[in-house]
């Protein structure tokens, strides 16, 4: 029985995991990077020294892009009712576990 638990688990996390760090998850299309751009002269005109140092700079152009696409990818594949049914069966195999401890 816990074999088979332990495989439940494991499997769909790799699954997820592996989906997660793909290398086509984080490459941008044309829109994103207009986008980027545009926000960076919409910005840039209100933020003055503070947007356009380097650190705001690769901040804004390498790292927040990037960690958006991973916010989106993750929360979005939690979405997913395969993720969930998982869940709640590991809940009721470990609720009617400690039901029948009594």
């Amino acid at each position: 029985m816990k074999k088979v638990l332990l495989i439940l688990i494991i499997v769909p996390v790799i699954i997820f995991i592996l989906d997660l760090f793909g290398s086509k998850t984080y490459s941008f299309s044309k829109l994103e990077i207009d986008r980027n751009v545009t926000r960076q002269e919409y910005y840039g005109d209100g933020l003055g020294r503070i947007y356009k140092n380097r650190l705001g700079v690769t901040f804004f152009n390498g790292i927040y892009p990037r960690l958006n696409k991973f916010q989106t990818k993750f929360f979005s594949d939690l979405s997913s009712g395969f993720i969930f049914i998982l869940f709640y069966t590991l809940l009721v195999i470990l609720g009617l576990r400690k039901f029948n401890e009594k």
